[in-house]
């Protein structure tokens, strides 16, 4: 087996090797410099939008139950208006019938009349045909004397 050189790929060709891991490492240095940066950065963007996550969610929280609040109160609202159209189509009803009532008692007191009126004018008839008859017997009682 060969003795290998681990550190051999640090040197270049011109044997430089300490100014090679100098500038290599210097590299590295600012490379996780670099990292170190973004990752702080994108640590506090992350706290950012978990606050704003938080904040969303109590609103949502909020938003949800004031739209239930509401969605009852609706409901409770047409279950109300249903109750005072049912209420107002009976009293409707309630004089219809009424009003159908009164028309036809006026219509059986307007035959009542009319009856009434057709028997008095047969008894006026009656009383004055007896009338015509008495005052010919008045005249023929003095036309005797």
């Amino acid at each position: 087996m060969e003795d290998e050189d681990l550190y051999g790929d640090l040197y270049n060709e011109s044997g430089e090797g300490d100014t090679l891991l100098t500038v290599k490492n210097t590299e590295l240095k600012e490379s996780l410099e670099k990292t170190q940066a973004v990752v702080t950065e994108l640590t506090a963007k992350t706290t950012s939008l978990e606050e704003q996550v938080t904040i969303l969610t109590e609103e949502r929280t909020t938003l949800v139950r004031n739209i239930s609040c509401l969605f009852k109160t609706a409901k409770e609202e047409i279950s109300r208006k249903e109750d005072l159209i049912s209420e107002l189509q009976k009293k409707v009803e309630k004089e219809e019938n009424r009003s159908k009532a009164l028309q036809d008692e006026q219509h059986s007191l307007q035959e009542s009349q009319l009856k009434a009126q057709a028997a008095s004018a047969r008894e006026i008839e009656v009383l004055t045909q007896q009338l015509h008859a008495a005052q010919k017997e008045v005249e023929s009682a003095r036309a005797k004397q």
